[in-house]
C-alpha cells in the first residue's frame, strides 16, 4: 500500500514540476535534404492580449537545386469537433479567423540554392478581441516549371502551425471523455496494444494536455509503459490519441492506467480499465489440438502401466 501511495507521489510531482516544452527551439539546424526546402518553426505557441503583437521569424532554407522565389500564404483552420487531427481546413473567414491577425512585411523572396532567409510573420491581437484560442497555418510555397508531357506547373509548398492564444477572461475545463481499447473490449494474443484517449476541451482557450500510460498485469505488474507528450486541444472539441504499447503474448487480464496532466493549473487525474487478451480462432484451435493430444499421450502413458 505505502509503495503504491509512494509512485503516485512521484508522477504526480512530474507531472508538476517538469512540463514539457511544446515548441520548437528556432536554433534547431534546418534538414539539408537535396531536392526539397524546409522552414522552421514548424509550430509556433504564442500568447497575447487584446492590443499586442509579436513577430515570429519563419527560418527558411532552399535546396531545391536552383533559385525559387517562395511565397507567403494564410489557411484559415477551425476546432474539429471528434477527432485525430485537432482541426480542418476552411475556406471561410470569419470575424476571429486567424487570416485577420497576421501580415508580411515581405511576401515574397527570392532565395538562392542552399541560401538560408528570413521570412518575418507579424501577429496582431484586434484591441476588441475577447478571450479565445486561434489556429491557422502560414504557408510557405514555390511554383515549378516542369517538362512532361503537359507542360503542366506544380507548386511546391510547407507551413508553420501557429496555435494563438488571447488572453482576457479565460475559461480553461477539461475532462477524460474515454480511456479504452481502440477497437473492441478485448484484444488478440500476440498483437500489440492499441489505446485511445479522448480528452475534451469545454472552455474557451487550447490546452495542452500530457501524461502517462501504464500497462500492468492483473495482480498490478508493470509490463510496459509510454509517456504521452503534450497535444493540442482547441476549445469546444474533442481530440482522440491513440497509444500503442508492446504486444501481451499471454492470454488473461490486464490492466491499463492513465495518469493525466489536464494542462492547466497542474490539475492531475488518473483512469483505469479492465481487458482481456484472448487468442484468435487459428491460436484457439493450435491450443486446444496440442492439450487434445498431451491428453492423448497422457492417457496412453496411464493405460501402459
Amino acid at each position: 500500500m505505502f509503495s503504491s501511495c509512494f509512485k503516485k507521489i512521484v508522477i504526480i510531482s512530474l507531472f508538476c514540476l517538469c512540463p514539457m516544452a511544446f515548441t520548437q527551439a528556432l536554433a534547431v539546424a534546418l534538414p539539408q535534404t537535396a531536392g526539397t526546402f524546409s522552414i522552421a518553426p514548424a509550430r509556433k505557441e504564442i500568447r497575447l492580449a487584446p492590443g499586442q503583437s509579436q513577430t515570429v521569424n519563419l527560418r527558411l532554407a532552399n535546396f531545391l537545386g536552383q533559385e525559387k522565389t517562395f511565397s507567403l500564404g494564410v489557411s484559415n483552420l477551425l476546432p474539429q469537433a471528434y477527432g485525430q487531427e485537432g482541426f480542418i481546413t476552411t475556406t471561410s473567414t470569419g470575424p476571429f479567423s486567424f487570416s485577420n491577425l497576421v501580415s508580411f512585411s515581405a511576401g515574397s523572396k527570392k532565395v538562392a540554392n542552399g541560401q538560408e532567409v528570413i521570412m518575418p510573420v507579424k501577429i496582431t491581437i484586434p484591441f476588441d478581441w475577447p478571450a479565445t484560442s486561434v489556429i491557422g497555418l502560414v504557408t510557405v510555397g514555390t511554383d515549378s516549371e516542369t517538362d512532361n508531357l503537359h507542360n503542366a506547373r506544380l507548386n511546391t509548398s510547407a507551413g508553420a502551425l501557429f496555435l494563438i492564444r488571447v488572453n482576457g477572461q479565460t475559461r480553461e475545463e477539461g475532462q477524460i471523455e474515454k480511456f479504452s481499447l481502440l477497437d473492441s473490449w478485448y484484444q488478440t494474443w500476440g498483437e500489440k496494444t492499441r489505446l485511445q484517449v479522448a480528452y475534451k476541451n469545454s472552455g474557451n482557450v487550447h490546452l495542452n494536455p500530457y501524461g502517462a500510460v501504464y500497462l500492468k498485469s492483473f495482480y498490478g505488474r508493470k509490463l510496459a509503459s509510454k509517456y504521452l507528450e503534450p497535444w493540442f486541444v482547441l476549445p469546444r472539441s474533442i481530440r482522440l490519441r491513440e497509444v500503442e504499447l508492446s504486444p501481451l503474448w499471454l492470454p488473461g487480464i490486464y490492466r491499463a492506467d492513465l495518469f493525466l496532466n489536464l494542462g492547466y493549473q497542474n490539475q492531475l487525474i488518473d483512469r483505469s480499465f479492465y481487458f482481456a487478451v484472448l487468442p484468435n480462432w487459428w491460436q484457439t484451435l493450435i491450443l486446444l489440438t496440442s492439450f487434445l493430444l498431451v491428453l492423448r499421450a497422457v492417457f496412453k502413458l496411464r493405460k501402459n502401466v
